[in-house]
């Protein structure tokens, strides 16, 4: 009974898209599902047994402010924001696993590569400094309103084209 039920929950955790890893106290990998497993090129069975920095950290230590460990201190779900050395972000959880007694036998990683929505927030920063650079120092007056008509902005062109300065034209 119990293989079955590791099985189907071994092909459930399989489907999903986001790193899923159980550990013990120590950071030993007890399961890792597939996307844990690709996410390095190896098999779900070559992790098992290894440390979790040993695949994803420096090799030598638990990574700094890692959730795994905060929420196995603090025996609360943790979140935390990591970049590996080979440059990816990541967003990991890491919960507490009890056993029947209450005591903390390990805990349940759950971690999503962001590198693309961290990559795309980059490019909107800039795009974002750009933008305005060019909207501060354009001649003509530019603003811009919410759905209340009220001023959320106006370029610094105004002062000298009426006289009124951008925090007289924002207060009025």
């Amino acid at each position: 009974m119990f293989e079955k039920s590791f099985n189907q929950m071994s092909l459930v955790l399989d489907t999903m898209s986001e790193l899923v890893a159980y550990q013990d106290n120590e950071h030993k990998l007890i399961y890792v599902n597939r996307a844990s497993a690709e996410s390095v090129g190896k098999t779900p069975e070559e992790l098992v047994g290894k440390y979790c920095y040993e695949i994803w950290g420096d090799g030598k230590t638990v990574c700094q402010d890692c959730p795994v460990e905060r929420a196995l201190r603090s025996a609360e779900p943790q979140t935390g924001y990591i970049q590996s050395p080979d440059g990816r972000s990541w967003m990991i959880k890491g919960y507490p696993v009890k056993n029947d007694k209450g005591e903390i036998i390990g805990a349940m990683e759950v971690t999503l590569d962001i590198t693309e929505i961290e990559n795309l927030k980059k490019k909107m920063s800039e795009a974002d400094r750009s933008y305005k650079f060019i909207v501060d120092n354009i001649s003509d007056i530019v603003f811009q309103q919410d759905k209340n008509l009220k001023i959320t902005y106006v370029s610094p062109s105004v002062e000298k084209l009426t006289g009124y300065s951008v925090e007289e034209i924002m207060n009025m």
